[in-house]
């Protein structure tokens, strides 16, 4: 009987350690199994977010500049050579068509505005704005005649604005160079909304602010300084002639003298170059001389 009673408590401690074992393997268990869960929840969320960033990316158009645009990609070149070399036969043709508002004459006495000893051109504008959106073409055409543009963007207007995702180039990370005149263009603001209006990007000089500020007291983009001889501020034609068309379908148009694109920014690159010519003393004469300038500079008046 007293071996039966040590068989009988050996026994129930070999199960009691037993049971200990299972609970301390089940406990185990349990831990790798949390761990896991951890471990996916982790991976789900990183996923997410990566999705999310990439879905961004997208709506925005991607990323452009060294300065974080809001949407712009690279301009293809089959685009920017068609903006950049519309034929003089096509800028004479249009000359200044009616609806379209010229440059103003600088108020004040500023003295002339020179960049590197060259008549210096500001622009002020964002990426969001439509009237932006449509003066960057004419000022890629009158300006590419007098220079060469590199890294020029594509990007859009803003989608809840007026004149919605009007279609235009970006000059954020861009260069331009030219023996007879100097060009600064700064984008203030991107196209994407945020909480306080759309995401900055560039900041004016000190000087450039300065300039904006005086010029025109309302602050309105578009603005356009010409060598503090002529001001731009707000749109010189109506964006709706761009709208429902892409860069190439608009771009395709420039050439064309009976389209209505091409009169509305061919007609205000024109008005752009007369003033960018009285500024540089008619230089280079092949094109102030032109019939299209000489247009233009009938509707400017006298200097």
């Amino acid at each position: 009987m007293a071996g039966e009673r040590r068989g009988s408590r050996v026994g129930r401690r070999e199960q009691v350690s037993s049971g200990r074992a299972a609970r301390a393997r089940n406990r185990r268990a349990a831990a790798r199994r949390g761990t896991d869960r951890r471990f996916a929840y982790i991976v789900i969320a990183v996923v997410v977010v990566v999705i999310a960033v990439i879905a961004a990316v997208a709506l925005t158009g991607g990323s452009g500049g060294s300065k974080g645009s809001g949407g712009t990609t690279a301009a293809p070149p089959e685009v920017v050579h068609a903006a950049t070399s519309v034929s003089p036969s096509t800028l004479d043709s249009v000359g200044v068509p009616q609806g379209i508002s010229p440059p103003k004459k600088a108020s004040g006495s500023l003295p002339p505005y020179e960049v590197d000893g060259k008549p210096g051109v500001l622009y002020i504008g964002g990426e969001y704005c439509p009237y932006c959106a449509a003066e960057r073409w004419s000022m890629v055409v009158a300006l590419s005649r007098f220079g060469t543009f590199q890294d020029l963007k594509l990007t859009r207007s803003s989608t809840s604005d007026v004149y919605p995702g009007t279609h235009t180039f970006s000059f954020v990370g861009s260069r331009f160079t030219s023996r007879f005149v100097s060009f600064d263009g700064v984008e203030m603001f991107g196209n994407r909304r945020t909480a306080t209006g759309y995401n900055r990007l560039e900041q004016p000089s000190p000087q450039q602010l300065k300039l904006f500020r005086t010029l025109d007291p309302s602050q309105s983009f578009p603005f356009m300084d010409i060598g503090n001889r002529y001001v731009i501020s707000g749109a010189s034609f109506n964006p709706g002639v761009l709208q429902g068309l892409d860069w190439k379908q608009i771009a395709s148009q420039l050439d064309n003298p009976s389209s209505q694109v091409a009169r509305a920014v061919d007609g205000t690159a024109n008005l752009m170059t007369a003033a960018i010519c009285r500024t540089t003393g008619g230089r280079p004469g092949s094109v102030c001389n032109s019939d299209g300038v000489r247009a233009a500079e009938r509707v400017l008046g006298g200097s």
